[in-house]
């Protein structure tokens, strides 16, 4: 199993590590205000919504090194941005963002 935050990869973008703890910090402390926006997109069937909440939360991903979940909300931006508005995808971006949290909540303590 990958493990969902890549902290080299991370730590040598960054080169700070106060800087990183501040990265980890403020995805723990937004990541579940950006799932309900992906949640509720797909609750309203909105591809347009949907779209720009799974876009939104790639970008967090991305910034703390958590390839597995921005490759996850790519394609649920991807399938939003065909027309799907029914959110295929979106229980398994879910799944990987709570593994997320996990070690991200792990790497602060």
């Amino acid at each position: 199993m990958i493990a969902p935050v890549d902290v080299a990869d991370m730590r040598s973008r960054l080169g700070d590590e106060a800087l990183v703890r501040d990265m980890l910090r403020l995805f723990a402390d937004e990541a579940g205000a950006a799932l309900d926006r992906v949640l509720a997109g797909r609750a309203a069937g909105d591809a347009s919504a949907l779209k720009r909440a799974a876009h939104y939360l790639e970008g967090m991903a991305a910034n703390i090194s958590a390839g597995e979940l921005r490759d996850a909300c790519g394609e649920v931006e991807r399938r939003a941005k065909a027309g799907d508005g029914e959110g295929a995808g979106v229980e398994e971006l879910k799944g990987l963002l709570d593994r997320t949290l996990v070690e991200v909540r792990l790497l602060l303590s």
